[in-house]
C-alpha cells in the first residue's frame, strides 16, 4: 500500500461507469445498484440526468441513462426518492 492509497476516500461517483456499461441490462444494473450507498445511487442518477453531462452531451438529450438507471434503482430501494 502505497502513501497515496491511504488518502484516497471513495466518491459518490465511483459506480457511475459501471452503471453506464451495463446500462442495457436491468439485471446487472440492479446488482451494481444493490452495492451503492443511497448518496452513490442519487450522484449517479444526477450525473445521467444532467443535460450537460459526459453522457449527454454531444449529442441530443435524451433519457437513455437516466430513465433505465431510475427504474433499476426504484427496484432495488423503492423508498429512496430520485429528483
Amino acid at each position: 500500500m502505497s502513501a497515496l492509497d491511504s488518502y484516497w476516500k471513495p466518491s459518490k461517483l465511483d459506480f457511475l461507469y459501471e452503471c453506464a456499461g451495463v446500462i442495457d441490462d436491468p439485471i446487472k444494473l440492479q446488482k451494481v445498484i444493490s452495492q451503492m450507498t443511497d448518496r452513490q445511487i442519487r450522484a449517479t442518477f444526477n450525473e445521467f440526468e444532467d443535460p450537460y453531462s459526459n453522457f449527454n452531451i454531444g449529442g441530443e438529450y435524451t433519457s437513455f441513462y437516466w430513465e433505465r438507471f431510475k427504474t433499476a434503482a426504484l427496484k432495488e430501494r423503492p423508498n429512496l426518492i430520485l429528483i
